[in-house]
């Protein structure tokens, strides 16, 4: 904890220094992940463009889970022709294994970067020089680390590659396709989760419509901005089995139709609402960009559900102190209630407990944590002291 804590304290600093100096040496930063992961992909994109912030001529070079001999070759020669020590990145919880099986490299920096403990993690300690965790994630796996060479990036939330000036850029070429008003309230529906133990806990149709009539309640002269993504009604509830026409079809999934249907029942006309419906091979990720720069630029709110790690990191990340509003959901597991503690803790968000009935607010943060900075650029940070 200390390590984070001076780490953190000294984030200022580092990212005043690196803006103003340019003498740098090339530095290159070989990643190692599953290309067919996007949620990999959107992690390590995130970090590598905050750590480009700070090294000037970084040189990036991506290999995939099978490429171990091409890596390995790529790093001895980085190592015999470069005047930086290379950093070598492993991503997400499908490479735990292989990378410490690579391990150790000498002469240069290691790191791996994962959402979860893995019950591989306990093979990297010792071997690697840094492992990146969220904090809540973390449990017993600090005492594993504890008394070794390793040293622990603890984040509040995850990297994630949503940036700013993406969602302001968005607003300002689409803001007049929106109906215009004062303010608005975003939302993004849930979707159905796995626990650590692979049991699929859904978003029922009974919790979307709750959800619905809290919103009916809350929402006066707003306009509603709604979007769902691909995990939104993806099980069916009975049998559990994947329904393959979600968001394949050009359909509204069952959840997306119920919440529509119960605003309409609690008399919220359908003029006063935007959906934004993800289908496969249509939308992109300008639809999120929209909805956040449109929320960000009106001083509005959003509602993000509770099990989606990666959402609450973006929508924190970029919008203001005080816009983001986590609601509890069906398929939230343990872990995603310990997220929602850990930002709780450091005051980042807002809270709707079960049943929509009442917004808490951490009041005793914890200082040995600093919120204002990202997942991403702790794990920059780390890095640029580290080499």
């Amino acid at each position: 904890m200390n390590f984070q804590h001076n780490l953190l304290s000294k984030l200022f600093f580092i990212f005043v220094l690196f803006l103003f100096n340019t003498a740098f040496a090339s530095q290159v930063l070989f990643v190692y992940r599953d290309f067919g992961h996007k949620g990999d992909e959107n992690q390590v994109r995130g970090v590598i463009r905050a750590y480009a912030k700070v090294v000037n001529d970084l040189e990036v070079e991506e290999f995939n889970i099978g490429q171990e001999e091409q890596l390995k070759s790529s790093v001895k020669r980085a190592i015999e022709s470069k005047e930086k020590k290379p950093i070598i990145l492993g991503v997400g919880e499908k490479t735990v294994a292989s990378f410490a099986d690579l391990l150790p490299f000498e002469e240069a920096t290691t790191i791996h970067l994962c959402h979860m403990v893995t019950a591989n993690h306990p093979n990297l300690p010792g071997k690697v020089d840094f492992i990146a965790l969220p904090l809540h994630s973390l449990g017993s796996f600090e005492d594993t680390v504890a008394h070794t060479n390793t040293q622990l990036i603890r984040t509040v939330g995850v990297s994630h590659n949503r940036q700013i000036e993406e969602i302001c850029r968005s607003y300002d070429e689409n803001k007049d396709n929106l109906p215009p008003r004062d303010s608005y309230l975003g939302i993004i529906l849930a979707g159905d989760a796995p626990t650590p133990d692979n049991e699929i806990l859904v978003f029922s149709e009974t919790n979307a419509r709750e959800l619905a009539r809290y919103v009916a309640n809350i929402l006066e002269d707003k306009h509603l901005l709604v979007i769902n993504g691909p995990r939104t009604g993806k099980y069916d509830p009975k049998t559990l089995t994947e329904k393959k026409e979600a968001h394949r079809d050009g359909q509204k999934d069952f959840i997306t139709q119920a919440f529509l249907d119960e605003l309409i029942q609690s008399n919220i006309p359908e003029n006063q609402l935007s959906l934004f419906d993800f289908q496969f091979g249509v939308s992109t990720s300008q639809d999120m960009d929209f909805l956040l720069g449109t929320v960000r630029a009106t001083n509005s709110n959003i509602l993000v559900p509770g099990e989606s790690t990666s959402s609450i990191s973006e929508c924190i990340d970029v919008l203001p102190a005080g816009a983001v509003v986590v609601y509890h959901n069906t398929a939230m597991n343990a872990v995603h209630n310990a997220h929602v503690q850990s930002e709780l803790q450091v005051g980042r968000i807002k809270f709707l407990q079960a049943g929509f009935q009442e917004t808490c607010e951490q009041k005793n943060h914890n200082q040995d944590i600093t919120p204002h900075f990202s997942a991403s650029e702790t794990i920059a940070a780390a890095l640029s002291q580290a080499n």
